[in-house]
């Protein structure tokens, strides 16, 4: 099993990399998902593991499946 830690730092790399693909900054994609920059950030950083219904808000927003973003893997939202 995936280390807790090790899970928040792949998932907030996956949120920063698709993120900055989209060429958004980290203000206007917390806004878009209602919550804090900072709490983004802390998230990105694979400080903070975000609770489902953020988590699925942060999905949607990037257009993945809530799975690709807790295991990589496939990124379609099938």
């Amino acid at each position: 099993m995936i280390e807790q830690s090790l899970m928040n730092k792949r998932l907030g790399f996956r949120v920063r990399q698709l993120r900055e693909s989209f060429h958004d900054t980290r203000e206007h994609f917390a806004e878009i998902c209602s919550i804090s920059p900072h709490y983004l950030g802390e998230i990105e950083a694979g400080k903070k593991m975000p609770g489902s219904y953020i988590l699925a808000k942060i999905a949607v927003a990037l257009g993945v499946s809530a799975d690709y973003l807790l295991f990589g893997g496939d990124i379609s939202t099938d």
